[in-house]
Protein backbone atom coordinates (compact mmCIF):
# COMPACT_ATOMS: atom_id res chain seq x y z
CA UNK A 1 0.00 0.00 0.00
CA UNK A 2 3.00 2.21 1.13
CA UNK A 3 4.59 1.67 -2.59
CA UNK A 4 1.35 2.54 -4.68
CA UNK A 5 1.47 5.65 -2.62
CA UNK A 6 4.88 6.43 -3.29
CA UNK A 7 4.58 5.55 -7.16
CA UNK A 8 1.48 7.88 -7.14
CA UNK A 9 3.11 10.25 -6.20
CA UNK A 10 6.28 9.90 -7.94
CA UNK A 11 3.68 10.20 -11.10
CA UNK A 12 2.00 12.85 -9.93
CA UNK A 13 5.24 15.06 -9.50
CA UNK A 14 6.38 14.01 -13.24
CA UNK A 15 3.55 15.18 -14.54
CA UNK A 16 4.08 18.58 -13.16
CA UNK A 17 7.41 18.72 -14.02
CA UNK A 18 6.11 18.38 -17.48
CA UNK A 19 3.44 20.84 -16.97
CA UNK A 20 6.58 23.29 -15.73
CA UNK A 21 8.74 22.57 -18.29
CA UNK A 22 5.93 22.77 -21.23
CA UNK A 23 5.16 26.06 -19.62
CA UNK A 24 8.59 28.08 -19.59
CA UNK A 25 8.82 26.68 -23.22
CA UNK A 26 5.57 28.27 -24.18
CA UNK A 27 6.47 31.49 -22.33
CA UNK A 28 9.76 31.60 -23.66
CA UNK A 29 8.11 31.44 -27.65
CA UNK A 30 6.06 34.06 -26.94
CA UNK A 31 8.75 36.30 -25.62
CA UNK A 32 10.78 35.22 -29.20
CA UNK A 33 7.39 36.61 -30.87
CA UNK A 34 7.25 39.70 -29.25
CA UNK A 35 11.00 40.52 -29.48
CA UNK A 36 10.78 39.70 -33.65
CA UNK A 37 7.50 42.22 -33.96
CA UNK A 38 9.79 44.60 -32.39
CA UNK A 39 12.64 44.61 -34.60
CA UNK A 40 10.79 44.48 -37.76
CA UNK A 41 11.39 47.69 -39.59
CA UNK A 42 11.07 49.04 -43.06
CA UNK A 43 12.98 51.34 -45.53
CA UNK A 44 11.41 54.07 -47.71
CA UNK A 45 12.17 56.72 -49.94
CA UNK A 46 10.54 59.91 -49.06
CA UNK A 47 10.28 63.51 -50.95
CA UNK A 48 9.51 66.34 -48.96
CA UNK A 49 8.48 69.96 -50.68
CA UNK A 50 9.19 73.51 -49.07
CA UNK A 51 7.65 76.25 -50.55
CA UNK A 52 9.55 79.51 -50.95
CA UNK A 53 8.38 83.12 -51.75
CA UNK A 54 10.53 85.83 -52.67
CA UNK A 55 9.08 88.96 -51.21
CA UNK A 56 11.55 91.74 -52.96
CA UNK A 57 9.85 93.72 -55.76
CA UNK A 58 11.43 94.07 -59.17
CA UNK A 59 10.88 97.80 -60.76
CA UNK A 60 11.60 98.44 -64.19
CA UNK A 61 12.86 101.62 -65.15
CA UNK A 62 10.19 103.85 -67.43
CA UNK A 63 10.69 103.14 -70.82
CA UNK A 64 9.39 105.95 -72.46
CA UNK A 65 6.32 105.20 -73.22
CA UNK A 66 2.56 106.81 -72.66
CA UNK A 67 2.35 106.02 -68.98
CA UNK A 68 2.94 108.18 -66.01
CA UNK A 69 6.98 108.30 -65.52
CA UNK A 70 7.10 108.52 -61.95
CA UNK A 71 3.99 105.72 -61.20
CA UNK A 72 4.98 102.18 -61.50
CA UNK A 73 1.95 99.67 -61.98
CA UNK A 74 2.02 95.49 -61.63
CA UNK A 75 3.49 93.84 -64.51
CA UNK A 76 3.56 90.24 -62.87
CA UNK A 77 2.90 88.91 -59.72
CA UNK A 78 5.17 87.04 -57.51
CA UNK A 79 5.57 83.11 -58.32
CA UNK A 80 5.97 80.49 -55.37
CA UNK A 81 9.20 78.26 -55.92
CA UNK A 82 10.08 74.97 -53.99
CA UNK A 83 12.97 72.73 -52.57
CA UNK A 84 12.32 69.38 -52.60
CA UNK A 85 14.61 67.09 -51.06
CA UNK A 86 14.59 63.12 -50.88
CA UNK A 87 15.75 61.02 -48.23
CA UNK A 88 15.54 57.43 -47.14
CA UNK A 89 14.15 57.05 -44.41
CA UNK A 90 14.48 53.54 -41.75
CA UNK A 91 10.99 53.49 -39.94
CA UNK A 92 9.81 50.70 -37.32
CA UNK A 93 6.47 48.30 -37.09
CA UNK A 94 5.33 50.98 -35.01
CA UNK A 95 5.68 54.20 -37.02
CA UNK A 96 9.04 55.21 -35.89
CA UNK A 97 11.57 57.11 -37.38
CA UNK A 98 14.63 54.91 -36.61
CA UNK A 99 16.84 56.68 -39.36
CA UNK A 100 16.82 59.20 -41.89
CA UNK A 101 19.78 59.79 -44.30
CA UNK A 102 19.51 62.73 -46.94
CA UNK A 103 19.99 61.18 -50.77
CA UNK A 104 22.79 63.39 -52.27
CA UNK A 105 21.99 65.25 -55.79
CA UNK A 106 18.14 63.92 -55.10
CA UNK A 107 17.60 68.05 -53.99
CA UNK A 108 15.41 70.16 -56.50
CA UNK A 109 15.19 73.36 -56.44
CA UNK A 110 12.64 75.93 -58.40
CA UNK A 111 13.22 79.34 -57.32
CA UNK A 112 10.28 81.55 -56.44
CA UNK A 113 9.91 84.88 -59.19
CA UNK A 114 9.80 87.98 -57.16
CA UNK A 115 6.25 90.56 -58.35
CA UNK A 116 7.65 92.86 -61.10
CA UNK A 117 6.48 96.53 -61.58
CA UNK A 118 7.01 98.79 -64.62
CA UNK A 119 7.46 102.96 -64.53
CA UNK A 120 5.62 104.54 -66.62
CA UNK A 121 2.63 102.96 -65.49
CA UNK A 122 -1.19 104.31 -64.37
CA UNK A 123 -2.65 105.95 -61.93
CA UNK A 124 -4.81 102.56 -60.88
CA UNK A 125 -5.41 100.74 -57.59
CA UNK A 126 -2.03 98.59 -56.55
CA UNK A 127 0.28 101.17 -58.16
CA UNK A 128 3.05 102.45 -56.41
CA UNK A 129 5.43 105.46 -56.36
CA UNK A 130 8.36 106.48 -54.16
CA UNK A 131 6.83 110.24 -53.33
CA UNK A 132 9.01 113.06 -52.52
CA UNK A 133 7.90 114.26 -49.22
CA UNK A 134 6.71 117.96 -47.56
CA UNK A 135 4.78 118.52 -44.27
CA UNK A 136 2.55 121.77 -43.95
CA UNK A 137 0.45 123.54 -41.71
CA UNK A 138 -2.96 125.74 -41.96
CA UNK A 139 -1.29 128.72 -40.89
CA UNK A 140 1.86 128.11 -43.30
CA UNK A 141 2.94 131.27 -44.85
CA UNK A 142 0.52 132.39 -47.98
CA UNK A 143 -2.25 130.27 -46.95
CA UNK A 144 -5.59 130.90 -46.23
CA UNK A 145 -5.51 130.61 -42.41
CA UNK A 146 -1.49 131.96 -42.03
CA UNK A 147 -3.33 134.43 -39.50
CA UNK A 148 -6.46 132.98 -38.23
CA UNK A 149 -5.42 129.93 -38.03
CA UNK A 150 -8.49 128.69 -39.57
CA UNK A 151 -8.42 127.41 -43.30
CA UNK A 152 -9.33 124.76 -45.48
CA UNK A 153 -8.40 122.21 -48.54
CA UNK A 154 -9.00 121.79 -51.71
CA UNK A 155 -11.40 119.25 -50.97
CA UNK A 156 -13.66 121.46 -48.62
CA UNK A 157 -12.31 120.17 -45.52
CA UNK A 158 -12.01 122.64 -42.78
CA UNK A 159 -8.89 123.08 -40.75
CA UNK A 160 -8.10 124.62 -37.40
CA UNK A 161 -4.48 124.81 -35.23
CA UNK A 162 -6.80 125.37 -32.28
CA UNK A 163 -9.96 122.58 -33.01
CA UNK A 164 -8.54 120.47 -35.58
CA UNK A 165 -10.47 119.12 -38.52
CA UNK A 166 -13.92 119.26 -39.07
CA UNK A 167 -15.16 115.34 -39.54
CA UNK A 168 -17.82 114.16 -41.93
CA UNK A 169 -20.55 114.09 -39.30
CA UNK A 170 -19.79 118.08 -38.70
CA UNK A 171 -18.10 117.71 -35.66
CA UNK A 172 -14.59 119.14 -35.19
CA UNK A 173 -11.72 116.04 -34.04
CA UNK A 174 -8.45 117.78 -32.38
CA UNK A 175 -5.52 115.99 -34.17
CA UNK A 176 -4.75 115.87 -37.89
CA UNK A 177 -7.07 113.34 -39.23
CA UNK A 178 -9.95 113.27 -41.41
CA UNK A 179 -12.30 110.49 -40.12
CA UNK A 180 -9.79 107.17 -39.88
CA UNK A 181 -7.04 109.42 -42.66
CA UNK A 182 -4.35 111.94 -42.77
CA UNK A 183 -4.63 114.60 -45.53
CA UNK A 184 -2.32 114.84 -47.78
CA UNK A 185 -1.81 117.29 -50.53
CA UNK A 186 -1.04 115.45 -54.16
CA UNK A 187 -0.59 116.21 -57.83
CA UNK A 188 -3.83 116.51 -59.75
CA UNK A 189 -2.90 113.27 -61.62
CA UNK A 190 -4.41 111.23 -58.70
CA UNK A 191 -7.93 112.13 -57.95
CA UNK A 192 -9.50 113.86 -54.58
CA UNK A 193 -10.47 111.30 -52.41
CA UNK A 194 -8.14 108.60 -53.43
CA UNK A 195 -6.67 106.61 -50.46
CA UNK A 196 -2.83 105.64 -50.23
CA UNK A 197 -0.51 103.36 -47.77
CA UNK A 198 2.29 105.15 -47.19
CA UNK A 199 5.14 102.62 -45.54
CA UNK A 200 8.51 102.96 -45.00
CA UNK A 201 8.56 106.59 -43.55
CA UNK A 202 10.17 108.18 -41.06
CA UNK A 203 6.99 110.37 -39.47
CA UNK A 204 7.13 110.38 -35.76
CA UNK A 205 3.81 112.48 -33.73
CA UNK A 206 0.14 112.14 -33.81
CA UNK A 207 -0.24 108.92 -33.94
CA UNK A 208 1.88 107.84 -36.64
CA UNK A 209 4.97 105.81 -35.96
CA UNK A 210 8.81 106.00 -38.12
CA UNK A 211 8.06 102.41 -39.88
CA UNK A 212 4.34 101.64 -39.24
CA UNK A 213 2.34 102.33 -42.51
CA UNK A 214 -0.31 104.55 -42.30
CA UNK A 215 -3.12 105.49 -44.37
CA UNK A 216 -3.59 109.18 -46.21
CA UNK A 217 -6.69 110.70 -48.25
CA UNK A 218 -5.71 113.13 -50.95
CA UNK A 219 -7.90 116.19 -49.86
CA UNK A 220 -5.66 119.13 -50.80
CA UNK A 221 -3.53 120.57 -53.99
CA UNK A 222 -0.73 123.44 -53.91
CA UNK A 223 0.76 125.36 -56.20
CA UNK A 224 4.54 123.85 -55.56
CA UNK A 225 2.44 119.97 -55.52
CA UNK A 226 3.10 117.82 -58.54
CA UNK A 227 4.24 114.70 -60.05
CA UNK A 228 5.22 112.32 -57.23
CA UNK A 229 5.45 115.12 -54.46
CA UNK A 230 3.43 114.71 -51.40
CA UNK A 231 3.11 117.42 -48.85
CA UNK A 232 1.40 115.79 -45.24
CA UNK A 233 -0.82 118.17 -43.20
CA UNK A 234 0.80 118.52 -39.86
CA UNK A 235 -1.32 121.11 -38.20
CA UNK A 236 0.66 124.19 -37.11
CA UNK A 237 3.56 125.24 -38.52
CA UNK A 238 4.03 126.90 -35.59
CA UNK A 239 3.64 124.85 -32.89
CA UNK A 240 4.79 121.49 -34.47
CA UNK A 241 4.08 118.02 -33.27
CA UNK A 242 5.51 115.99 -35.86
CA UNK A 243 8.76 114.91 -36.50
CA UNK A 244 11.06 112.93 -39.23
CA UNK A 245 13.67 110.20 -38.34
CA UNK A 246 15.73 111.35 -42.17
CA UNK A 247 17.47 108.22 -41.19
CA UNK A 248 14.82 105.54 -42.01
CA UNK A 249 12.71 108.15 -44.17
CA UNK A 250 12.69 106.43 -47.81
CA UNK A 251 8.67 106.26 -48.51
CA UNK A 252 6.19 104.37 -50.64
CA UNK A 253 3.04 105.07 -51.75
CA UNK A 254 0.85 102.38 -52.86
CA UNK A 255 -2.80 103.51 -54.25
CA UNK A 256 -5.26 101.60 -52.06
CA UNK A 257 -8.47 103.06 -53.78
CA UNK A 258 -9.22 106.11 -55.97
CA UNK A 259 -11.50 108.80 -55.16
CA UNK A 260 -13.72 110.55 -57.52
CA UNK A 261 -12.56 113.41 -57.76
CA UNK A 262 -14.87 115.27 -55.82
CA UNK A 263 -15.55 116.64 -51.93
CA UNK A 264 -15.37 112.95 -50.21
CA UNK A 265 -18.59 113.17 -48.09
Amino acid sequence: MKLKRTAFALILCIFALSGCVAGKETDSVIQAEAQGNSTRKKVEIVTTKEAIVNTETTYLDYDGGSGISWIATAVSEPVEGTIETTYKMTISADGEVLEKEKLAGKRKVTPAKPAVMQFGGSVSVGSEFFPRTTTYGVDCIGCSGQYSGVGGTAAGVKLSVSQGVLQPNGTWQSGIKYGDYYIVAADRSIPIGTVLEISNHGYNGFGLVSGQPFYAMVLDRGGGIWENHLDLYAGSEKIGGLHIDYSVHQPKAKIVSLGSGVKPF
